[in-house]
């Protein structure tokens, strides 16, 4: 009787003993995948509007500096399967001047608060090595949510699942909530009524996919708010490598964004296609776009009270009108060209472009818009994760309807200059 008793105080020991090195085992799978990153960036931002058409307006602007700090942490999975995420994103004021008699030109200050702060956290399961499902507050990049202009983080309450298997990825998003630009304040996706506030509650839905190789993808998106507007995304691009020294990229997108308004539905259609050339340390890029139908080009999804205007021609997207300040299209055909070229054999890590723009082919108005601009990029070899980043542009928008005798010369410049510096401190 003793020995048994010995026995199974022995065994239970060892029970509790392998029991609690599983959930220590459990514990560091959960710590050990964990990361921390670390980003601060030093901003530097003024643009400026003056007309010296018709009704001529003497050069008004603003001009911002802010400091911002972004922490991003993601964890292990607990057991394989739980797991967390959370950021933080904090934007401080150092100076800020709003000469434009009216609201700011850029998103930064135009509250004219001094500081403000976001953060969201989500919990994310792990289904399996290629499914994962998300649920939270978190910041979306989804092209169909945050547009090329967006300069501030694009915070949703939302569910997301994801499922990549190494060439194919399938992605689907139920969207309820969005975080005011300039505050932490989630306001519902629906229907706002003017007079009482009241909003009628309607979340987004997207799905999407990508086929994908080590040379070529094929990407695609719909996006779809009840009542509100709808969403499609196609794009595609393929790298073809000469040699050692010589290769190109084509790429080609197709948008169209349908959206509910009081005096009717408006649509805009978008094809745009890109050619970039690569030799040693020169490139070269042709863009062009054709947009039809767009009277307000809407941008993304979301509040339905206050949409996006499509900004067009950025690095990534080569789709519609100028960087700067894009306005009604109504059949607008863009073309650009941007030349670069890499100083590495002299500074490693220092990149120079500039491009010029026109848009043509207006309906309905005489329009023309060109612009012209500069960009460096820098990254500092000497400390990894440090980057500066600098754009100048000149925009030049002329408007010039002969049955009213009126004309609008309109000349935007933008400034902008980031030194970003990023950590990952486990």
């Amino acid at each position: 009787m003793v020995t048994i008793m010995a026995f199974s105080k022995t065994k239970l020991a060892c029970l509790i003993l392998l029991a609690c090195n599983a959930e220590v085992t459990l514990a560091n799978d959960f710590m050990d995948g964990s990361h921390l990153e670390f980003e601060t960036e030093s901003l530097y931002l003024k643009k400026s509007n003056e007309d010296k058409g018709s009704s001529p307006q003497a050069e008004k602007w603003t001009e911002d500096i802010a400091q911002l700090l972004k922490l991003h942490y993601s964890s292990g999975y607990y057991n394989n399967v739980l797991g967390l995420d959370a950021s933080y994103y904090g934007i401080g004021k150092i100076n800020s001047t709003n000469n434009s008699d009216g609201p700011a030109y850029n998103d930064l200050f135009k509250d004219g608060d001094s500081s403000f702060s976001k953060y969201a956290y989500s919990v994310k399961i792990k289904a399996s090595d290629d499914l994962e499902f998300k649920a939270g507050r978190m910041e979306s990049f989804h092209p169909l949510l945050k547009s090329d202009s967006d300069g501030l983080p694009v915070l949703l309450q939302m569910a997301q699942a994801d499922f990549d298997n190494g060439f194919l990825s399938l992605h689907g998003l139920w969207v309820e909530k969005g975080s005011e630009k300039n505050t932490n304040k989630f306001v519902d996706f629906g229907s706002r009524d003017r007079q009482s506030g009241s909003v009628d509650k309607k979340p987004i839905r997207i799905i999407g996919g990508e086929v994908y190789g080590n040379n070529y993808s094929v990407y695609f998106s719909y996006g779809n708010q009840e009542d509100i507007s709808n969403y499609l995304l196609i794009a595609a691009s393929y790298s073809y490598y000469i040699n050692d020294a010589l290769y190109m990229d084509f790429g080609t997108k197709y948008r169209r964004k349908g959206s509910k308004a009081e005096l009717g539905d408006q649509h805009v259609d978008m094809i745009s296609a890109q050619i970039k050339t690569t030799y040693n340390n020169i490139d070269f890029a042709l863009s062009a776009s054709k947009v039809e139908e767009a009277g307000e080009a809407f941008g993304t999804m979301g509040v339905s009270w206050a949409p996006g205007i499509i900004h067009g021609c950025t690095d990534e997207s080569f789709y519609t009108s100028g960087i700067i300040s894009p306005g009604s299209h109504y059949g607008e055909a863009t073309y650009k060209a941007e030349l670069g070229y890499s100083f590495d054999n002299v500074i490693e890590g220092l990149h120079l472009s500039s491009y010029y723009l026109i848009g043509k082919e207006f309906y309905n108005i005489k329009e023309d818009e060109n612009e012209y601009g500069f960009k460096l990029r820098y990254y500092a070899p000497f400390l990894e994760g440090l980057k500066l980043e600098a754009h100048y542009g000149k925009q030049n928008i002329n408007v010039n309807v002969a049955e009213w005798d009126w004309e609008m010369d309109q000349y935007i410049e933008e400034t902008k200059v980031n030194l970003t510096y990023t950590a990952l401190f486990f």
